[in-house]
């Protein structure tokens, strides 16, 4: 652990007077700092955050990072995909050139690579051959600031934050979520770990209990689960096949249920979401219908829980 590491020993996150609503927080990660899979997870073992949160980079990744990386470092080279299948991904790389008598755009390959997907190797003939490939064992056995990001995106939803964007589909470098006081100690644990490896950030606000807070919070969380059903709904009448696609929207209204529930007794005006949770009995039917149409007629229909 760096010297900065072990000054990050403390509180990062307040805990908040028992009638503390919760947090609003926000989280940022770079790209300019890679550290080994196992220097990250020592510290979140350290700071008690599951080790699931944060996942190895698959060798497609690392393959797809190296490429962008030259791409992005030498001016008018770009990546461009070739072929993939279920055993490979081919890309070559090319160089732009402009004839100034002409002023037409001419591009030369100069690289050409190959990942083989069950082999996890990489072979590469061309200009950049060797450099591609010592990336790709780079960023094979390295994390980086957007591995980090989307680890703490989950430990912050699962700590039943929700957007204050009004949705997921809007996405950035970091994000700006409510999470609840009860999670602070997770919220914590999260802030320690960007700081002791120095890629990230994470600043959580008290919000305190107050009418209009409440009325407040009560107002986003229902606006963010009535965007998010109004999504699982459009694409539930668009399913025609792949019984799964209909499972998985059924697992994603239960948590937003959870959810809903979890905020109308944080806010007190749980009579306030029940025309929401009728919406939500709503899709959740629909999506059974679904299931039961695109499932083999032994399978029976999925119930709430």
């Amino acid at each position: 652990m760096t010297t900065r590491g072990k000054q990050a020993a403390r509180r990062a996150v307040s805990v908040l007077p028992g009638d503390g609503l919760g947090y609003i927080v926000l989280y940022g990660t770079s790209n300019k700092v890679h550290l080994t899979y196992d220097q990250a997870q020592e510290v979140m073992q350290a700071r008690r955050l599951n080790a699931r949160y944060l996942h190895r980079p698959s060798a497609r990744i690392a393959f797809t990072r190296a490429a962008q990386e030259i791409e992005r470092q030498d001016e008018g080279k770009f990546v461009r995909p070739v072929v993939e299948t279920a055993d490979k991904k081919v890309v070559v790389i090319i160089r732009e050139a402009v004839e100034e008598a002409t002023e037409k755009l001419n591009f030369a390959e100069e690289t050409r690579a190959t990942l083989r997907k069950d082999t996890k190797t990489v072979t590469a003939r061309g200009v950049d051959a060797k450099r591609l490939k010592d990336r790709f064992d780079h960023f094979y056995n390295f994390v980086t600031g957007d591995d980090v990001r989307q680890m703490a995106r989950k430990v912050v939803e699962e700590s039943d934050g929700i957007s204050l964007r009004g949705g997921t589909y809007v996405k950035d470098a970091g994000g700006t979520y409510f999470v609840p006081a009860k999670n602070a100690d997770r919220l914590d644990g999260l802030a320690n770990v960007l700081e002791e490896l120095e890629i990230g950030y994470l600043k959580a606000f008290g919000v305190v209990r107050g009418g209009v807070e409440q009325r407040s919070l009560h107002d986003t969380s229902t606006a963010y689960i009535a965007k998010e059903v109004d999504g699982i709904e459009t694409a539930v009448k668009g399913l025609t096949t792949r019984a799964a696609s209909a499972r998985q929207y059924l697992a994603r209204l239960q948590r937003l249920r959870e959810l809903l529930q979890t905020y109308a007794e944080l806010t007190e005006m749980t009579a306030d979401a029940a025309p929401l949770s009728a919406r939500l009995d709503a899709v959740e039917s629909l999506a059974n219908k679904k299931l039961t149409e695109l499932s083999p007629p032994k399978e029976s229909r999925r119930k709430r829980p």
